[in-house]
């Protein structure tokens, strides 16, 4: 029998505020893209009303980048 093919994506997500259901703000294309791969979930900062993070990898040269999540 064939097992079933596991895809796996990163992506930010929005809550809806009632917690009910989410809707997907980005999905990372993965270190081939220029818009990163692999995202710190744990190092999300805030600051002046924006959420920032990075990733592992992607961008330019593969070492990651700096995400900048808007409301």
């Amino acid at each position: 029998m064939a097992q079933p093919l596991r895809v796996e994506f990163e992506a930010t997500i929005r809550p809806k505020r009632d917690r009910s259901s989410f809707s997907i703000d980005h999905m990372f294309l993965g270190h081939d893209a220029d818009d990163g791969d692999n995202p710190r979930h744990d190092a999300m900062t805030p600051l002046n009303g924006l959420l920032y993070g990075t990733t592992l990898e992607g961008g330019t040269h593969n070492n990651g980048i700096i995400v900048r999540i808007t409301s």
